[in-house]
């Protein structure tokens, strides 16, 4: 058994697209101990969360994740400027995993340059989703420092 099975990590999962959150949260619910911090369809939604803006300020309710998967087009603010956000404000530690649509090494580039840990080309089904979810249980096995679950 990894190190993980035996730990609950919180996880922000960010996805504008209802049924890939839908399927993204259900996987990493039943194929790990992630816990599910927060199902957010939109890039306003992350920020207060992180910031602990309003009913997220109180972090018994509403703990910090320790992950945070983040698609890149998100209506209003995007998960470019998700990622940027999280560069210029003074929080803890937190893996970033990108998920995308798009082909473009370019914003695969962007998203790393930007402080993304991993950056996966969205899955179209299951067992996309399961391989990812796999490779995301072995990113959160050797977190960077400071990050503990």
């Amino acid at each position: 058994m990894s190190p993980l099975k035996r730990l609950d990590c919180w996880v922000l999962v960010a996805d504008d697209d209802a049924d890939d959150l839908l399927l993204l949260c259900r996987t990493l619910e039943d194929m790990t101990r992630f816990r599910i911090a927060l199902k957010a369809g939109n890039g306003e939604a992350v920020l207060a969360y992180l910031n602990g803006d309003g009913e997220y300020g109180d972090r018994e309710a509403h703990p910090f994740p320790h992950l945070l998967i983040l698609d890149l087009k998100l209506p209003g603010v995007d998960g470019f400027e998700v990622l940027r956000w999280i560069q210029t404000h003074p929080i803890p530690p937190l893996v970033v995993v990108v998920i995308t649509g798009s082909q473009n090494p370019k914003d695969a580039a962007r998203a790393r340059a930007l402080g993304a840990n991993a950056v996966f080309v969205k899955p179209v089904g299951l067992a996309h989703i399961r391989e990812m979810t796999v490779q995301v249980e072995r990113i959160m096995e050797t977190a960077p420092k400071g990050v503990t679950c």
